[in-house]
Order: structure tokens, then sequence, then C-alpha cells
């Protein structure tokens, strides 16, 4: 037994190695040979660490999405062999495996801690001048840019990472978090903060799409931690179950078959989106294994700019068609129990989650792994809804019987 306990606690380490490995992976120090190679080894490391865990503990007692799991794991390795070696999905996959007999409130912990913390020494490395803090000169004529910024010309700080919306991004999926595993409990300042930092980096980031979602967050977050919430619930629960599924139908029919059709304005509003997305498509086409990491990226083999900043097409192109399927049915499932948990803070972060992947490819992003270990954890007490008990007076019928006494 006490064998099991030690291979067991080995999770969390792992855990947070992997964040570490992911988040300077991210950024501007993975220029750097030595790091890249580290953090190249820390991701064999945790490999290797999280296929002891899953031997070790022995059997999982919850087996209804195995086939599920292995079928992801089996498709990337075969797709693998085709696009190149890539560790990142087979980690992230063995994180879901091995967390089963893992307390979900210490994962959001520790996730968090170490997530925050890395964020934290990428950007004041790169204000420190250990890395660059890249600037890009964007211009933008949709309006919402012009509202937002008051100028059609801006500046874009990448903050030490490789592009300049993976800090703002961090943030959202922070709050998300943080939401989901705090509750109704989440204190006023931590908002306040969260809604500081938006400001902040969005004048220096200018990731808009993004600074909206942090504010819809929390316009959502006020309007569940009412105690009126019932309508909210209703509605969160009904769209949340089906959004993943239909938002990949809604994006693949708008590119491949109602391009022609679309509105100059909502192209335009999209920073022309659609443009980019349909030339990406037409080069690369969508398979059943996927045309590899390059694809929808600026080290694509396109020479026009066709950068694809869309989660749902970029999976299909990228992972292609089997493993796209199999990744959506992930997230639906999770959707569904939050659903019948009917836990209206988690439903709100999927929605969220849906919605930001509509503008950038996060549905396999490693910021995402506490939501997606509850496949695994659907009886765990931190995914149910923090409720105060109703504490009803006593009821009973008082009779007396022949000698006086009362039962």
């Amino acid at each position: 037994m006490s064998k099991r306990i030690r291979i067991k606690d080995l999770y969390l380490p792992l855990l947070s190695l992997y964040i570490i490995a992911m988040v300077f992976g991210d950024s501007d120090f993975s220029k750097i040979q030595a790091i890249d190679s580290i953090v190249f080894l820390i991701k064999i490391i945790v490999l290797f660490g999280l296929s002891v865990i899953i031997i070790g503990i022995g059997n999982i007692s919850n087996k209804k999405y195995l086939f599920l799991l292995f079928g992801i794991i089996i498709i990337n390795v075969v797709a693998m062999i085709r696009n190149g070696m890539e560790l990142n999905i087979l980690n992230l996959v063995l994180l879901i495996f091995a967390s089963e007999k893992i307390n979900m409130k210490k994962i959001f912990k520790t996730f968090l801690i170490t997530y925050i913390v890395c964020t934290i020494v990428v950007i004041i490395s790169s204000q420190i001048g250990i890395i660059e803090d890249t600037i890009n000169i964007r211009y933008s004529l949709d309006s919402l840019a012009r509202l937002l910024l008051g100028t059609e010309k801006y500046e874009r700080h990448s903050l030490g990472f490789q592009f300049s919306n993976q800090v703002p991004f961090s943030l959202l999926s922070i709050y998300l978090i943080s939401i989901s595993m705090k509750q109704k409990n989440l204190k006023m300042f931590w908002h306040i903060i969260i809604q500081g930092l938006n400001i902040l980096f969005f004048y220096t980031s200018g990731s808009r799409s993004t600074f909206v979602l942090v504010i819809l967050t929390t316009l959502l977050y006020w309007i569940a931690a009412r105690k009126e919430n019932t309508l909210l619930l209703k509605l969160l629960s009904k769209v949340a179950k089906y959004m993943y599924p239909i938002l990949t139908i809604l994006c693949f029919t708008a590119v491949n078959i109602l391009y022609d059709r679309l509105p100059y304005w909502l192209n335009a509003f999209s920073n022309f989106r659609f443009t980019y997305a349909k030339r990406t498509i037409d080069y690369y086409g969508i398979h059943l294994l996927g045309s590899g990491f390059e694809a929808g990226t600026v080290k694509s083999a396109i020479k026009e700019y066709a950068v694809l900043d869309n989660g749902y097409l970029m999976l299909l192109v990228q992972r292609g068609i089997l493993l796209g399927i199999l990744v959506i049915i992930l997230w639906t499932l999770v959707s569904i129990i939050a659903a019948k948990k009917k836990n209206v803070f988690l439903l709100l972060s999927l929605v969220v989650i849906a919605l930001a992947n509509l503008i950038d490819y996060h549905i396999l992003s490693y910021r995402f792994i506490p939501f997606m270990i509850i496949l695994f954890h659907s009886s765990d007490p931190t995914i149910s809804p923090q409720v105060e008990l109703e504490i009803k007076p006593y009821k009973h019928s008082l009779n007396i019987n022949k000698r006086g006494i009362r039962i």
C-alpha cells in the first residue's frame, strides 16, 4: 500500500515539471539551445514518470473513457511517423490518465501556482533583458480597434513569449481556473486584480478579443454568483453540452461552403480570419492524420500570409479528422459532466474556452489540463457546486400516549 502511495505522489511534481517545460517552451527561452534541450529532456522525464504512475497504480476504476484516450494516443503516434515527433499530446493524455487517484483541488492549486510563477519569470526576464520583448507594429481597420485603442496603429509586446497574445490569454486561463476552483467563494480583490491586469495587458499586447472575453467572464460570474442563477444554469447547460461540435461544424461550413457569401464587414471585424483560413485549407486540405505542426502557422509553406487563427479549423488541419473528432468528443463529455453536476461556474468556464477557441488554437492547450482531467473526476467534490445548505425547521407530529408521554 505504501508503495502505491509513493508512486501516486509523483503526479503533482510531474505536473509542475510539465507546466514549466511548456511555459518556457512557449517563451523566447526556447531560442537558447541549452534551455530548449532541457525543455525536451523534461518532457521525456514526464512521459516516463507518468507511465510509471499508471503502471504502478494498476487498474483504472473509471474505464468508460479508456477507448477515447487510447484512440488519441494511437492516432497521435501514427501521425508522428508522418509529421514528426511531438510529445505534448502524449504527455497531456497521460496526465489525464494518471490523475484519477489525485484530489482535483490539489491539481488545480499545483497548476495555478506553477503556471503563475513561470509566467511571471518569463515576463520579468523580458523586461530586464535576459530574453527579448519583441514588439510588433500592427494595423487594424475594424471598429473594435478604433474604439478600444483609439488608433488603427498599435504596438504589441510579446513580454518574452513567442506571440503577443500569450500573456493576455494566460490571464484568461488563470481566471477561468480560479473561478472553477473557488466558485462562489472567489474574493472580490481577485476580480479587481484580474481586470486591472486585463487593462494593462490590453494596452501592452493589444489582444482585443481576449480583453473582451475576460470582461465577459466577470459579467457571467456575477450573474452566476447570485442566488437566482437557475436561468443561467439551464442556459449554460444546454449551450455547453453541444457547443464544441456545433462551433466546429459552423467554422468548417463558413470557410469551406459559405465563404463567398460572408459579408465583408464580418471578415474585416475578425481581422480577415476567414480569408487566411480559406488560404490555409485550400493549400493543405483536411486529411485523416493532419498536415503537421507548421500548417496554419507563421512557419507555413504558404508564401502569402495565412495564419489560421481558429482553433477548431487548426485542430482539423494540423491533427487531422480522426484526432480532431476524438478531441471534440473529449470536451463534449467534460461539458456533459459539468452539466450533470449543475456546476454553473464550471459551465461558464467551458463556454468561454469554446469561444476563445474561435480566435486561436487552445483546444489542446496545456493551459486547460485542469478541465480535461474532469473526465476521470466526475465524482470529485471539487467539481460539485458549492451551495449553502438550507436549514429547514424540524417538523414532526406529536402524539401523547396513555401515560402522557410525547412520542
